[in-house]
Parts: structure tokens; C-alpha cells; sequence
């Protein structure tokens, strides 16, 4: 239901909430004082019929005293004449009917709130409407008292003290009350709408300054970070929520830089070990490639050097046992060749892998570790079959040594034994 108001910018919500928070207070504030207005206007009115009242009885006790009481509804009459008062009477109480006659006509009264007062001698006031507009309804007893606006009423009438003598009615007319009262309220509105427009102004300024703004300089460094532009430092010199938040930002920056440093430095360590390894690697393969060809060459020739060998010794099965013995030597000779032709393939299989790991280790630095434990490994393969083609080399000395001697037993028999043993110093010194 709200989330119109959520998605609204921050600053707009703070100040339509600060705006409507200010309008239900001013609303308030203003109906309270008016009220409070016409509250004490109407007691001001109270007090005015106070003063009506002894107005009135001090007039009819001078009329009283002079002889000339008939002429009291004249008197009474230009009381009425005056703005502030309607309808002025006054009630003759039974008191003064016993002592000085039944009241006339216009000392009679038939409302019910005069004959209250009457009898229990205690004021009564009401708002009431007249012809469309508000009037004060007052009606205050008359007292029997020992001093009256300082005059002793028990001079005329002979009755205790605080026996109700009689009554005095009136109307307060409270249009022009209401009408001060109205335009106090429409003053006050003006007042106050002038009041919102500035503090709602002061309100938009402040959020601006100290809430927007710095929210903004704060998402703008957010998307420099995202973005990767780590090289804008975040300054401030406040140091309340919003500058903590800053700072914040600025140490999560400074750190980001120091891991970026590191990695970049990382990263050029293992690219240039990887390209290290690929080097390493592929000196490892054109060695291993060289070997290769050079077992081939070897093999090749031992198979020649067998096939001679065999013609040899058929032509010369019966001249002794030491052919024999050559030309079982000649066939492990051949056999080991075979062996090491195919050990040295098996090496270019994993030197051709290698080389591949190298390669791709130049892009994944990661792999660095495993693929020198393979290289290691491989080595030492190359260092055994090293040996074995030593020990081949040896053996085919040896070989040549036998089969030089056993020419030499032979003479002329043994000739075909001499050229096998040069082929085979030959054979050995390519080995």
C-alpha cells in the first residue's frame, strides 16, 4: 500500500512527511486557540453582565430613592438600546411582592430558568440561538445583602441576608464576538501558512545539504568502486552518521586497492613462472624429441647389425661356442633396443602432455606446482633410461671385445667375426 511512498526520492519523503506532521499540528494549534479565544470572550461577556447587572440596580435604586420608580422601563429601555445587551428584565421576587406589592407586568416572568434562579438563588448562563445567530442567556439572582455596591439593602427590605429579592435577565448578542473570533482564526491561518512555507523551505535546504548531498557523493563513489575506478579518494569533515558511513567507504576502498595491488603482483609472479615452465617444458621436449631420433638411428642400426650377425652365424654355426654367445648377446641387444624405443615413446606421450599443461598453465598460474611435480618426475625417467642406454652402451663394448677375440681364434675362419665386431665398436659409440 505504501510503495508509492517508498519509491519516492528520500528528500521528498522526509519533507511531505515533516509537511503533513506541521499541518495536522498547525490545525490543531489553531482550532485549540480559538477555542481558547471565544472561551475567555465569552467570560469577558460574563463580566459584561455583571456589570449590566449593577449597572441596572444601581440605576433603579436612585429611581427608588428619588420617588420616581414608574419611570423605570425607561430607564430599562435605554439600558436595552445599548449594542451589548438584548432583552433586559427585571424579576420581582416573592420577597419584595410581600413587602411592597405584586410586581407589574413587565417585572413578570414565565421562563423556567428565572423561576430556578428564584428559588435556589443561583446564576444561570446558556448559549442559545436568536434568530440565527448566538446570544448569552444570563439570569442573575438579586441578593439581600448588607452592603451593595455601598448601600445596606436591609434599610428597605426588612428579610435576612442572602434572601433572593428578585432576578435580572438578559441577552449578550455574541455575533461580534464570533465575528473577532472568525477572523482571529482566519489571521492565525494566514500566520501559520506563512510559518509552514518558511520552515518547510528551511526543512528542504537542510535535507539537502546535510542528507541528499552527501547521500549522492556516497552513491557516486559506490559506482566508481563498481565500476572498478578505485583512485577517488572519499573526503569529508563531518562527523555524525553520515560520516561515519564515509569513512567507512573510504577504509572498504583502501583495502579493495590493496588487494587489487596484490593480486596484480601475484599475477605477474605466476604468469612469468608459467612462462618459465613452458620454456622449461618445451627445452624438455625438443631434448626428449633429439633422444627420439637418436634411439630410432640406434634401433635401426642394431636390426642391421642382427641381420648380419644371423647370416654370419649360419655361415659359421659349427665354429665354436663364443658365436653363439654373440649372437644371444646381439638378440638382447635387439630386445632392449625394442624396449627403449618404446620407453622413449611413452616419454614423448607425456613430454607432449606436458608441454600442453605448460601452455595452458601460462593462463592458469594454479597449475604450476603440479605440472613441476610432473616435469620432476619425467626427469627422472629420462635419467633411468639414460642409464640403460649406458648400460647397452657397455654391454655393446663388451660385445665388440668378444667377438674381436674370437676372430682372432678363428684366422681366416674368422673374418666375418672381425667385420661384426667393427660394426658393433660402431654401433656402440653411436649408442
Amino acid at each position: 500500500m505504501l510503495d508509492w511512498f517508498q519509491n519516492l526520492k528520500l528528500w521528498l519523503r522526509i519533507t511531505i512527511i515533516c509537511g503533513v506532521w506541521m499541518t495536522l499540528v498547525g490545525i490543531l494549534a489553531i482550532a485549540w486557540i480559538g477555542f481558547e479565544q471565544k472561551r475567555v470572550a465569552i467570560k469577558q461577556a460574563q463580566s459584561f453582565t455583571e456589570s449590566v447587572q449593577q449597572l441596572t440596580l444601581a440605576g433603579l435604586t436612585t429611581l427608588m430613592v428619588t420617588g420616581t420608580m414608574e419611570n423605570r422601563h425607561i430607564f430599562l429601555e435605554q439600558i436595552m438600546e445599548s449594542e451589548g445587551v438584548r432583552d433586559l428584565q427585571v424579576v420581582r421576587g416573592k420577597a419584595v411582592e410581600n413587602q411592597y406589592g405584586e410586581a407589574t407586568q413587565l417585572e413578570k416572568s414565565d421562563d423556567i430558568h428565572v423561576q430556578q434562579v428564584l428559588d435556589s438563588g443561583r446564576e444561570f448562563s446558556q448559549i442559545v440561538r436568536r434568530n440565527g445567530e448566538e446570544v448569552l442567556y444570563v439570569v442573575k439572582p438579586i441578593l439581600n445583602s448588607t452592603k451593595y455596591l455601598g448601600k445596606n439593602c436591609l434599610a428597605c427590605h426588612f428579610v435576612p441576608v442572602g434572601t433572593v429579592l428578585g432576578a435580572v435577565r438578559m441577552e449578550v448578542p455574541l455575533a461580534q464576538i464570533n465575528r473577532e473570533t472568525n477572523w482571529f482564526r482566519i489571521k492565525l491561518l494566514l500566520a501559520g501558512a506563512l510559518i509552514f512555507i518558511v520552515v518547510m523551505v528551511g526543512i528542504f535546504i537542510f535535507i539537502k545539504s546535510f542528507v541528499t548531498n552527501p547521500l549522492l557523493k556516497i552513491q557516486t563513489n559506490l559506482q566508481w568502486i563498481e565500476g572498478g575506478d578505485l583512485r577517488h579518494a572519499i573526503t569529508h569533515r563531518r562527523m555524525d552518521e553520515l560520516g561515519g558511513l564515509m569513512a567507512g567507504l573510504e577504509s572498504m576502498r583502501q583495502k579493495l586497492m590493496a588487494i587489487v595491488d596484490s593480486i596484480n603482483t601475484n599475477s605477474a609472479e605466476n604468469n612469468q613462472a608459467a612462462r618459465d615452465v613452458s620454456t622449461q617444458a618445451n627445452q624438455l621436449a625438443s631434448s626428449s624429441t633429439s633422444l627420439v631420433e637418436s634411439s630410432v638411428q640406434s634401433s635401426s642400426s642394431i636390426e642391421e647389425l642382427s641381420a648380419s650377425v644371423q647370416l654370419i652365424a649360419e655361415s659359421a654355426r659349427d665354429s665354436s661356442q663364443g658365436v653363439q654367445n654373440i649372437n644371444e648377446g646381439i638378440e638382447k641387444l635387439v630386445t632392449n633396443a625394442h624396449n627403449l624405443k618404446a620407453t622413449v615413446a611413452e616419454l614423448i606421450d607425456h613430454t607432449n602432455d606436458l608441454s600442453q599443461n605448460a601452455v595452458q598453465g601460462e593462463q592458469q598460474a594454479r597449475n604450476t606446482t603440479v605440472a613441476m611435480q610432473q616435469i620432476q618426475a619425467i626427469s627422472q625417467r629420462i635419467t633411468s633410461i639414460t642409464g640403460l642406454i649406458s648400460d647397452i652402451s657397455d654391454k655393446t663394448n663388451l660385445l665388440a671385445l668378444n667377438a674381436s677375440i674370437e676372430a682372432a681364434r678363428a684366422g681366416d675362419a674368422g673374418r666375418g667375426f672381425a667385420v661384426v665386431a667393427d660394426e658393433i665398436t660402431n654401433l656402440a659409440g653411436k649408442t
